[in-house]
């Protein structure tokens, strides 16, 4: 099944909805039925964390990921000596698209950054999938998507003639297919350290 959703769908879509909802009168947000916590990201040494703690945070999303568990462990115990913990892990970029080589490493690297989330007592470990760095790519208000839900693969990102986008729309389905097969491969030592794999899609003009 194909997928198309242009601007100005979206955009008669949410005027619709927005206009039922003022018709509907008033409304009350629901109560908040889960806690919020504040952290900060970084490696921070004993002083800042005594700094932040002060400052009223409660967390901290470490940047290094590529230790060992005895290590992590020892930086976990000086986090947790000035009450507060490492709640995720900042892995950042993979190059999972880079072919069969560089798959194969961003795997390998992110297995690290999962032991040590684990050894960090950590929920999660942050991921941004693939970096396309393909031009040229449409501007945002040009896009006019037509893509497979089974597979997510793009076949059109602006109307018309898309032979201009044509790396662009190749290299985006190549990432979603290495995307995929990566997450695959890593999903049984996400489970054996219990942490989350927390993709984001952000700074890699992917999707």
């Amino acid at each position: 099944m194909t997928t198309h959703l242009t601007r100005r769908d979206f955009l008669a879509a949410s005027a619709a909805v927005g206009a039922s909802l003022a018709m509907a009168g008033p409304l009350h947000a629901a109560p908040l039925k889960t806690t919020l916590h504040k952290a900060l990201i970084g490696t921070p040494d004993e002083a800042l964390l005594k700094q932040w703690k002060a400052a009223g945070f409660e967390g901290v999303e470490w940047t290094k990921w590529d230790m060992t568990p005895q290590e992590a462990t020892a930086i976990r115990k000086m986090v947790e000596a000035q009450g507060l913990r490492i709640h995720s892990v900042m892995r950042g970029w993979a190059n999972m698209n880079g072919g069969d080589a560089a798959l194969a490493k961003s795997v390998a690297e992110m297995e690290t950054a999962l032991r040590t989330a684990a050894a960090f007592g950590a929920d999660t470990v942050l991921l941004v999938p693939c970096r396309t760095g393909v031009t040229p790519i449409p501007e945002p208000w040009d896009f006019d998507l037509r893509f497979d839900e089974k597979t997510s693969h793009v076949a059109q990102v602006v109307p018309g003639d898309n032979a201009k986008y044509e790396k662009y729309i190749e290299a985006q389905n190549q990432a979603i297919d290495a995307t995929r097969q990566g997450v695959k491969q890593l999903i049984p030592t996400a489970e054996k350290a219990n942490v989350i794999i927390a993709l984001e899609n952000v700074w890699n003009n992917l999707w």
